[in-house]
């Protein structure tokens, strides 16, 4: 699943100050926080039986300026094989226990869509839905402070 945010109005300001390295200055930090705020809202509200998938939730960024993107998800590397008891699944037609082996990069859509067997328990989309307006703030902090360090 992807979500896209778009900042509006980061190419003119560059272009204004003509400083292409200011575009990535304004948003690297803004998007930094952003990502950290979204990624402990998720790991917060993400379905746990044997918590792996929300051992496994991280943030990358990649890109620069004006191509920057944050991605928050399961990261490679992250989330080891977990353990889970009868008592853990025993809403399950057939509680059992048993070890989570699966990778959480795969089964994580499952969990934030659906699949035709069981309903989805959404914690991506809520987490970045309801911290929009702070995700706005940081952003705008971050090019309030690097527009203030441009002059000196």
């Amino acid at each position: 699943m992807q979500i896209k945010v778009t900042v509006k109005g980061a190419r003119e300001l560059a272009r204004t100050f003509g400083d292409d390295g200011l575009i990535d200055r304004m948003l690297r930090p803004g998007f930094k926080k952003s990502a950290v705020v979204v990624e402990g809202s998720a790991r917060g509200k993400v379905h746990t039986v044997t918590r792996k998938l929300q051992g496994s939730l991280g943030h990358e960024l990649q890109g620069k300026g004006a191509s920057l993107e944050a991605h928050i998800g399961p990261q490679p590397g992250l989330g080891q094989s977990r353990g889970y008891s009868e008592s853990d699944t025993s809403r399950w037609k057939k509680p059992r226990r048993g070890k989570n082996k699966g990778d959480p990069q795969t089964y994580a859509p499952f969990e934030e869509e659906r699949t035709r067997y069981r309903p989805a328990h959404p914690f991506l989309e809520p987490a970045l839905t309801e911290n929009e307006g702070r995700i706005e703030d940081l952003i705008l902090q971050s090019v309030d402070d690097a527009i203030a360090g441009f002059g000196r």
